[in-house]
């Protein structure tokens, strides 16, 4: 396969998915697990379900998560967290950082500076998120 293509998958079984990420599949879509992990989670920790539901479905209006890229030339590469003021300027909330291993980064600290390749998550309403990739030329 092409390792330029993102090849998304779906199976029902473990053992499907196996075998599809064998085949050069990046990812793995199991529906019935998502269903049960989603249940298991509406039961345990209820608020936790909602927020995820609000956050992953289309339930706000204008809320949304969005991620941002930062090639080389980025004016976000190397100003920390801090320095951006998403969070007082924008009221947007940096969730985590990819950064460039594939690391996942969550609720990153203010000192924390952004670096060449890292993907920023950030959340918050559609209009803020644009004002700051604005702002930031992302």
């Amino acid at each position: 396969l092409n390792a330029g293509v993102l090849v998304i998958s779906r199976a029902e079984q473990e053992s499907t998915g196996k075998k599809l990420r064998q085949a050069g599949a990046n990812k793995i879509v199991m529906p019935a697990a998502i269903g049960a992990h989603r249940m298991a989670r509406l039961i345990t920790r209820p608020s936790t379900a909602d927020m995820m539901e609000l956050v992953t479905e289309t339930n706000l209006p204008g809320f949304e998560l969005d991620e941002i890229p930062l090639p080389e030339n980025a004016k976000l590469v190397g100003v920390s967290v801090r320095a951006t003021e998403a969070r007082r300027k924008h009221g947007l909330l940096v969730v985590a950082v990819k950064q460039a291993g594939g690391e996942m980064l969550f609720n990153p600290d203010a000192d924390y500076k952004f670096r060449i390749q890292d993907t920023v998550i950030l959340m918050g309403r559609s209009e803020d998120i644009l004002r700051f990739r604005s702002e930031f030329s992302v």
